[in-house]
């Protein structure tokens, strides 16, 4: 509910489910479903409603899944634009992320509200 509402207010036609085959700011999360099932969902998804389409590009390669290079590896399969949700809970220790201030080059961040989470804007480096 929360990619369509956001999807619809920015204008987007799709959303374009990404499950993260190995997110490494959650490594051996025991509550975290296998990627396979994950992928799975979003599949579900995706037939359920034309809005949204799975894409397993995270889970056809090894090692951590990397924001930056799953943007990078979208943009040489012809995507102009890549525009990335996260939740705000994320956007503290987006910093901290693989070669962040690259992925802010490569991808317009959207960043949704979770309730309980604030943004203190002031606690992050001037490029975020």
């Amino acid at each position: 509910m929360v990619a369509r509402a956001i999807a619809e207010d920015k204008g987007y036609a799709n959303v374009v489910l990404v499950p993260s085959a190995r997110p490494p700011h959650k490594p051996d999360a025991a509550e975290l479903a296998d990627a396979c099932h994950r992928l799975a969902m979003c599949q579900v998804v995706s037939q359920c409603d034309s809005m949204f389409e799975a894409n397993g590009i995270e889970l056809e390669r090894d090692g951590p899944s990397f924001t930056l290079e799953t943007a990078r590896a979208l943009k040489k399969r012809g995507w102009g634009e890549v525009a990335w949700l996260i939740g705000a809970d994320m956007v503290q220790i987006l910093p901290t992320w693989h070669q962040a201030e690259a992925l802010l080059r490569e991808v317009t961040l959207v960043v949704a509200r979770r309730p309980g989470y604030e943004i203190d804007w002031s606690k992050l480096p001037e490029a975020f």
